[in-house]
């Protein structure tokens, strides 16, 4: 994340289209520095967190990057929920492993807590079970 606000690539980062942030085991959340660089990827489609074994929330941000068509959550032991507004109607695909098993009970189809804020997206993948597969 600290790259992202790095002076020099600030010009850069509406290019930005895929991001990876993996094994980043200090991390627990996101900071506000780091949710304002989230939204200078503008062009930003696929967002993965993975190995994130201390994160506990995601970015507020989420839901206000309209470019964002896959979001994949692997192996992130700590996290038990999704940010609190729903993820973006540009969303398409959402993959989710591994994570604290309350945010698999929360993803439930229909039942889920977060249920609605992934309602509209037409692949959901969860541990491996698809919930969700809408023509695309």
């Amino acid at each position: 994340m600290a790259i992202l606000r790095c002076s020099l690539l600030k010009e850069r980062l509406e290019l930005i289209e895929s991001l990876d942030i993996q094994d980043c085991s200090e991390i627990t959340s996101f900071s506000a520095d780091d949710n304002d660089a989230l939204l200078q990827l503008k062009s930003l489609q696929s967002l993965c967190i993975s190995g994130s074994n201390t994160l506990q929330s995601l970015p507020s941000t989420l839901s206000s990057m309209q470019s964002l068509h896959k979001l994949v959550l692997w192996n992130c032991p700590a996290l038990e929920s999704l940010a609190e507004e729903p993820l973006p109607l540009s969303v398409r695909k959402i993959e989710v492993a591994l994570c604290h098993p309350l945010l698999k009970e929360r993803l439930v189809k229909e039942y889920g807590v977060d249920w609605p804020k992934i309602a509209h997206i037409p692949w959901i993948e969860i541990d491996g079970e698809i919930l969700q597969r809408l023509q695309i």
